[in-house]
């Protein structure tokens, strides 16, 4: 988050009079109210230290139309907010800021200090944290209401996941950035460009996405989740097919606008791969040397069944590797079943928390094995719930966008 990021240092070279002109210097002026140049260029240090971007003109260059845009958007929905009488208090604010300082593992309290030492005015975030806040409220009070999802609309993806069982499907993050008119179609499209070369370069995709993309998703980084066929446009599922984990998309137009993607991983819809079980394993081991003599090894093998009769939970192996004085003994820890051994993967595979396998023989010696925890052998079936509300959410997303568009062709906006 943006704490551990900041720490890495963003050096800035502000005078005193510089940062004067700078407050008094407009950038635009949104329905009589005005952007400064001294409010671009301290959003701009935020996203530098939030993204990983370097500090440099080239950079800032190309960050600015981008930011100021994020800031005329802010301040026409915090105008919006007031309108409707909407209240973002002190509490709502220190409650956003609490959340930034545990996920950035920043001691309470101290995230605006960090901020300062960074050359960052706590002010800008607080003003970027207040807008969010009082933008998700409006949508919330205005539009959520407004939005129904049917019974027969769950039951329809429900039946899709389970005809596309086995298919694969991906996990994926996104950017939107919204074309309002043909006439802004290039620009947005240039944006767009800007932001891929951007996260290409380093910057981290996660926060870009929170501080410029204008989808449902930006607040959690532009994570969509995982996506099975036919959920997304088709034009980002072509995307998205030919992509490796971890590459970026070149922008894609879409209804609406233009998306940035990045695939994060794949995996088969509403099944488990077997070899991606984890166990929780403990063993004893009873040493025999890999020439022993086949008595040698009838007789550690009645020994290890002798052993295993005894074992009744996860608590004895260990007291059992005390008495044999066994260093090899013990817990495995968590072991994924695909890692094992083919011999392995046969005597512990089928085992249930509690049970301990026959002996099996290896180079080491003779073991014994017992299941103390398993993870990943079924994956739940559809939530319901969880569909409700990825497909209210959708559907909100799309109001918002319009509704936010619609506030922009009414605005008076004035560049300077």
């Amino acid at each position: 988050m943006i704490g551990r990021l900041l720490i890495a240092g963003l050096t800035l070279a502000l005078t005193a009079p510089a940062m004067a002109q700078d407050v008094l210097s407009i950038a635009a002026i949104v329905n009589d109210e005005v952007v400064s140049a001294y409010d671009v260029q301290q959003r701009t240090n935020l996203v530098l230290a939030s993204t990983g971007l370097q500090n440099n003109r080239e950079t800032r260059r190309r960050l600015a139309r981008q930011v100021l845009r994020t800031l005329i958007d802010e301040r026409i929905q915090m105008q919006e907010a007031k309108r409707l009488n909407i209240k973002v208090s002190q509490a709502d604010v220190d409650r956003a800021i609490r959340r930034i300082e545990r996920q950035g593992n920043i001691p309470e309290g101290r995230f605006p200090d960090l901020l300062r030492s960074q050359g960052i005015a706590p002010e800008i975030l607080m003003a970027q944290i207040r807008a969010n806040i009082a933008w998700t409220k409006l949508v919330q009070r205005r539009l959520r209401p407004t939005v129904t999802v049917s019974d027969d609309e769950v039951d329809a993806v429900i039946e899709r996941l389970k005809a596309s069982a086995g298919q694969e499907e991906q996990r994926v993050r996104e950017i939107f950035l919204a074309v309002d008119s043909p006439d802004d179609d290039e620009e947005v499209r240039r944006n767009a460009v800007r932001l891929v070369d951007q996260i290409r370069a380093g910057a981290r995709f996660a926060a870009v996405a929170r501080q410029f993309s204008q989808g449902v998703t930006a607040a959690v980084g532009g994570d969509v989740g995982w996506v099975q066929p036919g959920q997304m446009p088709k034009e980002l599922e072509d995307a998205i097919a030919d992509m490796r984990p971890g590459e970026v998309s070149d922008p894609i137009r879409s209804t609406g606008g233009y998306y940035v993607v990045t695939l994060s991983e794949r995996r088969q819809v509403l099944s488990r791969e077997p070899a991606a079980i984890e166990l929780d394993l403990k063993q004893i081991l009873l040493p025999l040397d890999g020439q022993a003599a086949p008595e040698d090894v009838a007789a550690q093998t009645r020994l290890a069944e002798a052993i295993r009769g005894n074992i009744a939970d996860c608590d004895d192996i260990e007291t059992i590797a005390k008495e044999l004085k066994s260093s090899d003994s013990g817990a495995l820890g968590k072991v994924r079943l695909g890692d094992l051994p083919d011999n392995l993967r046969a005597a512990v595979g089928p085992l249930k928390v509690g049970e301990v396998s026959a002996p099996v023989r290896t180079g080491a010696g003779v073991h014994l094995f017992m299941v103390c925890g398993r993870e990943g052998d079924v994956e739940q079936g559809p939530d319901p719930e969880a569909i409700r509300d990825d497909l209210g959410n959708r559907r909100l997303s799309m109001l918002a966008r319009r509704y936010l568009r619609d506030l922009r062709r009414d605005a008076v906006v004035e560049f300077r």
